[in-house]
C-alpha cells in the first residue's frame, strides 16, 4: 500500500492488496478490501466500504456510508449467489461525486463503469454491468437495473427506475418517478411509467456548448426517434449529434447481442 502523504485515519481498515497514489484521504472506519487501486486527491469519508476488484481514478469523492464493489445480485436455482467466483469489478474515473448511501455492485460479464465528472446522488443504486459515459447525473434515489447503459451527459430524475439491458442516449433526461422499459434516443426527454419520449433536450445543448439549429425542427425529433429502429439520418440529425447517435446504436446493439 503506498502511502505518499495520504491520510488515514486510525479507524479506518485498508488491506494489504490496496494500492493509492498521493493526497487520498480516508476516513473514520472506512473499509477498503483489496484488490483496490486509488489514484490520486480521492476523499473516502467516514463509514464508506470498498471491496475490490475496483479500479479508482483521482479527485473523486465518496460520501459517507457509499458502498463500491459489493457482489452482483443475482440468482440461482440453488437461491442468490452471495459471492462470485469470478467478479468483474467497478471501474470508476476521475473527479466524480458519489454521495450518501449509493451503491455500485460488482459486474458479472463486464465491469461496472462509471465515467468522469458524474454526480451520483444519495440512495442511487447501480446495478451489475451498468456503464456510465462522462458527465451523467444521477439524482437521488434512481435505480439501474443490470446491464444499464448511460450516455455521455444523460439525466435520471428522481427516483426513476431503468430497467436491465436499457440504453439511454447522451444528453438524453428521463424525468422523475419514470419507469424506463424500452431504449430512450440521445437528446430527448422522456417521462412517466411505463416512460415515453415527449420531446428534445434544448438545456442539454446549452449546457454542453452544442449548437444544433432549430430544435423545434419536427424533423429532428422524428429522426431522433428513428435511431431505435436503427435508421440514422445524417441529414435530419444535426452533425454535432452525429457520434452521439453512432454511440447510441452501437450501445444499443450490444445490449441486444
Amino acid at each position: 500500500m503506498g502511502c505518499h502523504d495520504n491520510r488515514i485515519h486510525p479507524t479506518a481498515i485498508v488491506g494489504d492488496e490496496v494500492r493509492m497514489g498521493q493526497g487520498n484521504e480516508i476516513g473514520p472506519y472506512a473499509v477498503i478490501e483489496g484488490p483496490v487501486t486509488l489514484g490520486d486527491r480521492n476523499i473516502i469519508a467516514a463509514g464508506v466500504w470498498i471491496g475490490g476488484p475496483v479500479s479508482i481514478g483521482s479527485g473523486n469523492y465518496f460520501a459517507p456510508k457509499a458502498t463500491i464493489g459489493a457482489p452482483a445480485e443475482w440468482s440461482t436455482d440453488d437461491g442468490e449467489t452471495i459471492r462470485q467466483r469470478h467478479p468483474c469489478g467497478v471501474q470508476i474515473g476521475d473527479r466524480n461525486v458519489v454521495r450518501e448511501l449509493v451503491t455500485i455492485h460488482q459486474g458479472s460479464e463486464r465491469p461496472t463503469v462509471v465515467g468522469s465528472s458524474c454526480y451520483i446522488m444519495n440512495h442511487a443504486h447501480l446495478g451489475h454491468d451498468a456503464e456510465l459515459a462522462d458527465r451523467v447525473n444521477i439524482t437521488a434515489s434512481a435505480t439501474l437495473a443490470g446491464f444499464v447503459t448511460l450516455g455521455y451527459g444523460s439525466y435520471l430524475g428522481l427516483g426513476a427506475n431503468v430497467l436491465q439491458r436499457t440504453v439511454i442516449g447522451a444528453l438524453a433526461i428521463v424525468g422523475m418517478g419514470a419507469v424506463v422499459n424500452r431504449h430512450v434516443p440521445p437528446a430527448t426527454v422522456a417521462i412517466g411509467t411505463p416512460a415515453r419520449v415527449t420531446g428534445i433536450n434544448h438545456r442539454g445543448f446549452e449546457r454542453h456548448g452544442i449548437e444544433v439549429g432549430p430544435v423545434d425542427d419536427p424533423a429532428l425529433r422524428d429522426a431522433l426517434a428513428r435511431l431505435n429502429e436503427g435508421v440514422f439520418d445524417e441529414a435530419a440529425i444535426p452533425v454535432p449529434l452525429h457520434p452521439y447517435a453512432r454511440a447510441y446504436l452501437a450501445d444499443v446493439a450490444a445490449a441486444h447481442g
